[in-house]
C-alpha cells in the first residue's frame, strides 16, 4: 500500500472518508448540500428535504411535492455535483 494515502476525509474533517461519507455525510458536505436545498426551495417555491437516493442517485420519490418534476431536481443536483470544487464547499 502507498504510505502517503489516507483513508480519513480530505474535507478535513477527520472521519474515515467513504464515498457516502465525502459525497453525502461530511459536516462540509453537508452544508454544500443545505446551501443548494435552500437555493432549490426558493427557486422553486417547495419544501422537500435532503435525501442521499434522491441527490447522489437520482431516485424518484414516489410522490413529488407540487407536482414537481424530480428529473429535473435531480439532473440540477447531478450537474451541481459534477461542478464542485473544494472552494464551494466552505
Amino acid at each position: 500500500m502507498n504510505n502517503g494515502v489516507t483513508d480519513k476525509c480530505w474535507h478535513g474533517c477527520a472521519m474515515n472518508g467513504t464515498l457516502i461519507h465525502l459525497l453525502w455525510h461530511c459536516p462540509e458536505t453537508q452544508t454544500f448540500w443545505l446551501k443548494i436545498r435552500d437555493y432549490l426551495c426558493k427557486l422553486f417555491e417547495i419544501n422537500f428535504l435532503l435525501d442521499p437516493a434522491v441527490g447522489l442517485l437520482g431516485k424518484q420519490r414516489e410522490q413529488p411535492q407540487k407536482n414537481f418534476n424530480i428529473h429535473t431536481l435531480s439532473q440540477i443536483m447531478s450537474l451541481l455535483k459534477e461542478n464542485q470544487t473544494d472552494e464551494d464547499v466552505s
